[in-house]
């Protein structure tokens, strides 16, 4: 894992995941509030797309999943673009 950025001011690491373990090591520290650079599908009109955003969510449960690479995080949004009427 290669850190890019540390805001102690603002409380916050930004890390570039470059290892399957790196994601191990993600869902052992990461906090509620924690917020990333993610895609979600979007309504817009009749057609759907996958749009990229940067949420803000409540964590609720972590999720490590080796077999396929991917570190899902659950939880409710509490900061958004709010165009697309996401946040709670």
């Amino acid at each position: 894992m290669k850190i890019l950025e540390i805001n102690e001011r603002h409380g916050y690491v930004k890390v570039r995941v470059e290892y399957d373990d790196d994601l191990w090591v993600l869902s052992m520290v990461i906090a509620p509030g924690a917020s990333a650079l993610t895609t979600r599908d979007v309504r817009l009109g009749q057609k759907k797309r996958r749009v990229p955003m940067k949420l803000a969510i409540r964590v609720k449960k972590l999720e490590f999943q080796p077999f396929t690479d991917r570190l899902r995080i659950h939880g409710i949004i509490i900061k958004g673009p709010d165009e697309y009427g996401l946040v709670v």
